[in-house]
């Protein structure tokens, strides 16, 4: 699960949810009255990983976007058009 430790007012916070959001993916916002005290906010943490940086945070996102494209063009509709009859499967 992709948590993101948002920071109240935050621009960059603002602009992880939207991007996530855009990509349809599922995450769990945690905002600064909620979750551990420490957290550097804004971050993402995922699978044991932790980005805090703005720049691992972006970087994170944009790998992130390509998976997520490559997933959506693979795993596409089974059905096709037949060429040769017009039928759709």
């Amino acid at each position: 699960m992709i948590c993101v430790y948002v920071k109240n007012s935050s621009k960059t916070s603002d602009i992880i949810e939207n991007k996530l959001k855009n990509l349809c993916i599922r995450f769990a916002r945690i905002p600064e009255e909620q979750g551990e005290t420490g957290i550097i906010r804004p971050s993402i943490t995922e699978g044991g990983k932790s980005y805090s940086t703005r720049e691992s945070i972006f970087e994170y996102l944009d790998l992130l976007e390509i998976e997520m494209t490559q997933m959506r063009e693979i795993s596409g509709d089974a059905c096709y058009i037949n060429p040769k009859t017009g039928k759709v499967c």
